[in-house]
């Protein structure tokens, strides 16, 4: 499933947020992958600076197919150019387990 980035700008605080992601007090929890170490930092720090979400964080494929069953979030944030296992291969997987059918994805990539 695609999002438009237009219709996540939330004007009050700035931010994208795919719309009905942001349910009353309840954390949503959003797991990053992404080999780039300082991307990760600068996304989490961004997030968690909301105070409105749960991170936490995996470098590589592998490492982030540990934390679905484990983490259980509700958004990935997605790179696509990752070593081994790449984000095309990863989001295919993630679209194959039951468990994981509603989880919103979000591709970014550093490369252009």
């Amino acid at each position: 499933m695609c999002y438009n980035v237009n219709r996540w700008r939330n004007a009050r605080n700035r931010t994208f947020v795919p719309e009905g992601f942001q349910e009353g007090d309840v954390l949503k929890k959003v797991l990053i992958v992404d080999d780039d170490k300082e991307m990760v930092g600068a996304i989490r720090r961004v997030l968690l600076n909301q105070k409105k979400y749960e991170v936490d964080v995996a470098y590589d494929g592998p490492s982030a197919e540990q934390k679905f069953s484990g983490f259980r979030p509700d958004l990935i944030l997605l790179d696509i150019r990752m070593p081994g296992v790449d984000g095309y291969e990863l989001c295919i997987r993630i679209r194959r387990e039951e468990a994981l059918k509603n989880v919103k994805v979000i591709i970014i990539s550093g490369a252009l």
